[in-house]
């Protein structure tokens, strides 16, 4: 069920005020998915935190927050045990939590592909794997060496790279909002009428052109087995229309973000938070290389 929590900013303070509850799953307007006897399932959204001064514990501010309880670690895996026997994997469990479902096996190898397009950067020498070679390289002790270098590359990711295919997730979901709210209107006018005043204002569209390359060999690849799998999805007809205006219009092309974000999207996975990390996920295989 959900319960209203009032949990202290301060970490030691929020320990210790969250040690009667068993593993609290806190998300700010996400949806949480839990698992339940048929399976992981969406459950309810949370609302907003709200700050709120608590001169009382000598605190600055406290969140408010709607949660859903879990079950406790033991139940946990005694759970994912049971599905682990019923031979699932890591690969559905990443549906499971991401979009709750169980994938086809074209979702599972369409997945797959996406993420290995995501390795290592095209053309040039990104940063996301630059910067792990030069802090693994410093780091004294050996052991950290990987471990350090692979949260330097993380880190290193920001708006225009990596976080670029969170941004055109986002893009997508509004431009699929616009059409169900305009139906009479075909996606191609919809399109147009979200990306002209970009254009006119000199904003970014994530997802198309880039700075080092015309043509991104990582798009046609993927998207021609995004059309095997989920042909006539609403994400997929908003990338070929967007791709078709923007080249018209500034002559430039999708790249990886926009084909890798209209693939998550269509796989299911609505959360922009798994649009990053399944970025992510793909990209530190080519920084402990």
């Amino acid at each position: 069920g959900q319960y209203k929590v009032k949990m202290a900013v301060d970490p030691k303070t929020m320990h210790d005020e969250m040690d009667d509850w068993e593993n609290p799953c806190l998300r700010g307007r996400e949806p949480i998915h839990v698992l339940g006897k048929d399976g992981f399932r969406p459950s309810s959204f949370v609302d907003d935190y709200e700050l709120v001064p608590d001169p009382e514990r000598g605190l600055s501010a406290v969140h408010y927050v709607n949660w859903v309880r879990t079950t406790s670690g033991e139940q946990n895996w005694r759970e994912l045990e049971e599905l682990y026997l019923e031979g699932n994997d890591w690969l559905d469990a990443v549906f499971m939590y991401g979009a709750g479902i169980k994938p086809s096996q074209g979702e599972r190898g369409l997945l797959l592909k996406m993420m290995m397009l995501g390795i290592g950067g095209v053309g040039f020498y990104p940063p996301s794997l630059g910067m792990p070679r030069t802090i693994a390289c410093i780091t004294k002790n050996e052991c950290f060496a990987v471990c350090n270098g692979i949260a330097c590359g993380i880190i290193s990711s920001g708006t225009h790279h990596t976080g670029a295919c969170q941004h055109s997730h986002k893009q997508y979901q509004d431009i699929r909002e616009l059409c169900e709210a305009s139906p009479d209107k075909t996606v191609a006018e919809v399109v147009a009428e979200w990306a002209e005043p970009k254009l006119q204002k000199r904003e970014t569209v994530f997802g198309f052109g880039h700075p080092a390359f015309k043509y991104d060999s990582r798009v046609t690849p993927l998207i021609n087995d995004l059309r095997k799998v989920h042909p006539d999805n609403i994400y997929l007809k908003i990338f070929d229309e967007m791709t078709a205006y923007l080249h018209k219009r500034k002559g430039i092309l999708p790249n990886g973000d926009a084909s890798a974000s209209c693939t998550i999207l269509a796989l299911g996975f609505e959360r922009s938070g798994f649009a990053i990390y399944l970025q992510v996920i793909g990209r530190t295989l080519g920084m402990t290389a």
